[in-house]
């Protein structure tokens, strides 16, 4: 190959400790030989990595490898100045999109990055002075675990589904609750959520308002909490919620005093197993020397300096609510002096009730938080905006759920796609939104062209139709077994080569507690609505 085409030649330079750029730069001779990149960039462009200017630049190069190096140049640059996302981007277009030896390719950078990650920032020096150490380099490890999460939900911004984006974030409601409720109480509740009357519920049950983050770990009663509960329905951002107070931790805004945060996500199989603490330090640290030190220092302590975040715990079967690591965790029967954070749907934590010494429900969108998001998604739409508006009026059961963040971005999606003709049940919405959804992911595909319009799911060509077919077994047999975390082994054969089966189902990455940087993959559905909803076909 000629050197004028070299990566160093092109100007890119790792900065120290990007890993991403030295895979990159490493494996920039190969990706300029076997990239093809004339049927590749259209989705970059679908990823908002590129412009459709840029696409028309990189296809007026005359020959393949001409474009294959436009498109690296334009990836490789960003790397340089520690903007990683370009990379992860390269790796899914590479294993989503490419050619047999193109995903080779991608799946042997993927593996040379976690060697490398093992070999820094994931592997321990060789000797530690003390426990001490052992902790503060565990505490370093998490957070550049969290920030690659939330580089993760940087790509997700990127390029959403459903595609609606304010100008900025909508506050939730979050409302402190006092322990117990009487029944008269928790009745008006329920109708008062029923009506999307959530702004009420406050003033009915005797509680407050939060309006900040930190506040959910203000004292109780003069001293700190020691078990928080954070309830909310499905999609209301219970995980959102969760992961951001990690990264508030990460930016040393919040938890300042705390030397450990552990996200536990139990939508992960691999989080599930956990039986006892040591295989929950092993979750996030496998060196075993070091697992004893810090099993030594956890136990020495009680837990003090350590928050524990269990998030999903509505996603464990009914026997681990009751009998479970997770259980004593929260019962304080394990790390009593720790700070535990728990979140689940409100169905599944009446059990915790009792336990807790502080409830926190996350009600979503009030009347004018949802008055404000949608003239803003719809600032450039002043009809529909007003169309929308009068259909919240003649609908009041569409207004009502439309507390939940989720289900109003699909509202205000639906009401930009088909202005005409606005869902007025919630099955009708949730039909109008998996067609969008499966026509979205088969046009960028250039599996269905642009112009083709769906009207029914029986329209869609036959092998997308019989993976449907599959999925409601899966999800009927899911919801029969109170079970909404699958594995690809879960999925119909059919949606093995594309596991997120048309757009329909999002994954989670899952860390191997048995090898360093090794992940798998679960995966569950957009929202447990289109669980439901397939599951009753």
């Amino acid at each position: 190959m000629d050197d004028s085409r070299s990566a160093v030649s092109l100007g890119l330079h790792c900065e120290q400790g990007s890993l991403e750029c030295k895979v990159f730069k490493e494996n920039y001779d190969k990706l300029t030989n076997i990239l093809p990149a004339k049927n590749l960039s259209r989705y970059f462009v679908s990823a908002n990595v590129f412009t459709m200017a840029d696409e028309e630049e990189i296809l007026a190069e005359k020959t393949s490898l001409d474009q294959a190096t436009a498109l690296l140049h334009k990836l490789g640059h960003p790397l340089e100045a520690g903007d990683a996302s370009n990379f992860y981007a390269l790796l899914k277009i590479m294993e989503d999109h490419g050619n047999a030896a193109t995903k080779n390719l991608a799946k042997e950078m993927k593996s040379q990055l976690s060697s490398l990650q093992q070999e820094s920032t994931m592997s321990p020096p060789a000797v530690m002075e003390s426990k001490g150490h052992v902790v503060d380099w565990l505490s370093g490890h998490i957070k550049g675990r969290y920030k690659r999460m939330r580089l993760k939900k940087y790509e997700e911004e990127k390029d959403p589904w459903p595609p609606i984006k304010t100008k900025s974030y909508v506050t939730l409601a979050l409302v402190h609750q006092k322990e117990l409720q009487t029944k008269e109480e928790t009745t008006t509740t329920i109708h008062l959520r029923t009506r999307g009357d959530i702004h009420k519920i406050p003033d009915t049950i005797d509680s407050k308002r939060l309006t900040d983050i930190t506040q959910i770990f203000d004292l109780v009663s003069g001293r700190v909490a020691g078990s928080i509960l954070i309830e909310g329905h499905a999609g209301i951002g219970k995980t959102t919620l969760v992961k951001q107070i990690c990264i508030e931790w990460v930016e040393g805004r919040l938890l300042t005093s705390d030397k450990l945060v552990l996200l536990l996500l139990l939508r992960d199989p691999n989080v599930q197993k956990i039986t006892n603490e040591r295989k929950m330090i092993e979750h996030f640290a496998t060196s075993s020397g070091m697992v004893d030190q810090l099993c030594s220092y956890l136990e020495e302590e009680h837990g003090v300096g350590v928050t524990l975040i269990i998030d999903g715990f509505d996603e464990l079967s009914n026997e681990l609510r009751n009998e479970s690591f997770f259980r004593q965790l929260i019962d304080n029967k394990v790390l009593p002096k720790a700070r535990i954070v728990v979140t689940s749907r409100p169905s599944a934590s009446a059990c915790l009730h009792d336990v807790v010494d502080k409830r926190i429900e996350i009600l979503g969108f009030e009347q004018s938080s949802k008055n404000r998001y949608v003239h803003e998604a719809l600032q450039d739409y002043p009809s529909k905006c007003e169309k929308l508006q009068k259909h919240f009026q003649l609908y009041p059961n569409i207004d009502a759920i439309c507390y939940i963040p989720l289900i109003m971005s699909i509202i205000v999606f639906l009401c930009m796609c088909q202005p005409d003709d606005l869902p007025s049940t919630a099955t009708t919405m949730y039909t109008s939104f998996i067609l969008h959804t499966i026509c979205h992911y088969l046009k960028r595909a250039r599996k269905m062209p642009e112009n083709k319009i769906i009207k029914h799911l029986s329209q869609f060509p036959p092998v997308v139709f019989e993976a449907l077919q599959h999925l409601q077994k899966v999800a009927f047999h899911g919801l029969l077994k109170d079970k909404i975390v699958f594995t690809i082994e879960d999925l119909p054969t059919l949606c093995r080569d594309d596991p997120t089966c048309y757009g329909l189902l999002q994954s989670t990455e899952c860390y191997s507690a048995e090898e360093i940087g090794a992940s798998t993959q679960s995966f569950n559905f957009l929202h447990l609505g289109i669980q439901e909803y397939f599951a009753a076909k």
